[in-house]
Formats: C-alpha cells, structure tokens, sequence
C-alpha cells in the first residue's frame, strides 16, 4: 500500500533580510515513524489552488508556531502577542474548511488546536498568565527541552482520542501562552488539563475527522501512548 502524504503546514520567520519557511524536524519525523510521507506547505501557496493541494495529499498536519492573530476572533490584545502572520493564519483557515468539506484527516497541535477554535468561531485566551488563574506553567522553559513533561491531563475516554490513547489520565509537555477559550460550537472538548484548560478537542462527525491537541506529541514519539496519535491518523488518511 502507498503511504499516504501528509501536508503540514510551516511558519514564517525573519531575520538577516529575509523571510524563511521553517519547521521543528520533529513534525515530519512523527508522520515518517507512523508510515506517512510529509509534504511541507509553504506559507506563500495560492489560496486558489488549495482544492488542487487536497487533492493531492490524504491529511493535513496544522503545527505549532507563534500566535494566531486576536483580530480573528475579537481576542483581547496583549503585549505578549508575538509572530502574527496574517497570510499563514488564512491559509491555514482555508485549508482547514475545504479539508473538512474534502473529508481529508486534520491533526492540530499546539497553535494547531488554536486555529482550528479559531477558524470555526471559537476564540483564545490571548495570554494565558493575565488572563486565566492557574498554578500550572503552560509555558515550559525551552531549557527544559521537548520530552519534558510539565502536567497532567484528563481525558475523556468515549472521545476519539480517548479511544485512540486509551489511558484516561497522563503526563503531557506543555510550550504554549494561548489556549482555547471559548469553544467553537462544532468541536467538543475531550482533555483537560488539572487547572481546567483545554487541552484537545475534536470534531464528533466521523472517525478520525478533527483533531487538537495542545501539547506536543511530536516530541514525545517514545512514549506510546503518544505515538498512537500519529499512527491512527496516518491509517485514517490511508482509507
């Protein structure tokens, strides 16, 4: 069987002069270990010819990466806000609406699960620490590096994801200020973490469909549980 090709998305970045399509490794690594092929989209790719893209891949990966524009969603604004980009948050909107017309797979991590809130009328907590009471840190350190596990999170084992982990209760890392606030009215939420943040939400449609979470399992592919997440989307886009 041809593995299925994975479109991920990208951030754009600046610096000596030029702008940059980049990426953690990590992303492309997980769909490779689970049996996919990546393919990176770059932020510049023609909005008329997105129904063309989908034809061509079989999922779509939408990454982490800086913060998703609060204009979007009326959030409140912050100096903490950092990296807009307003041609990668269309984009991503727009692939995300016609892969769920196209009934093509969607993993959300991190600013993933932000933008899929987002892009279906959810909004954010714009930053986390000013704006919802936690003794949790959510934003871990870079020092601390990918595999560290920063919390725990409870999930909801009749969801999808549930039955995909299969664990109701586990440790997570943790690298984001923003979260999703309010709920979009299409997704339900299926993970939270101890304080009561949303950590993952999902689309109840069909089997795999829609799904976001906020931590990064990408960088946790020894830990099995957490590499189930990648192999039941790569053999829900083989279908």
């Amino acid at each position: 069987m041809t593995p299925p090709v994975i479109g991920i998305t990208v951030s754009r970045n600046f610096e000596k002069h030029q702008h940059y399509n980049q990426i953690p490794t990590s992303y492309a690594k997980a769909i490779i270990a689970a049996g996919g092929l990546p393919m990176l989209i770059p932020v510049e790719f023609p909005l008329d010819y997105i129904h063309t893209l989908l034809t061509r891949v079989d999922g779509l990966l939408l990454t982490g990466g800086d913060d998703v524009d609060n204009r979007l969603y009326g959030g409140e604004a912050h100096p903490a806000i950092e990296g807009v980009c307003e041609e990668r948050d269309q984009l991503e909107i727009e692939l995300l609406k016609k892969a769920i017309q196209a009934k093509k797979p969607v993993l959300g991590i991190c600013r993933g699960v932000q933008l899929i809130n987002v892009a279906l009328g959810g909004t954010l907590y714009t930053h986390i620490p000013a704006q919802f009471k936690s003794d949790l840190i959510h934003r871990t350190p870079r020092e601390k590096g990918g595999e560290y596990l920063a919390h725990e999170v409870e999930l909801d084992l009749n969801s999808k994801l549930g039955k995909i982990i299969g664990v109701n209760r586990f440790q997570v890392n943790s690298f984001h200020h923003q979260a999703v606030q309010t709920l979009a009215s299409d997704l339900v939420v299926t993970a939270q973490a101890t304080d009561g943040l949303i950590e993952a939400v999902e689309m109840s449609d069909d089997p795999f469909g829609v799904i976001g979470v906020q931590w990064h399992p990408e960088c946790l592919l020894a830990i099995q549980l957490q590499f189930k997440i990648f192999t039941a989307f790569i053999k829900a886009c083989q279908k």
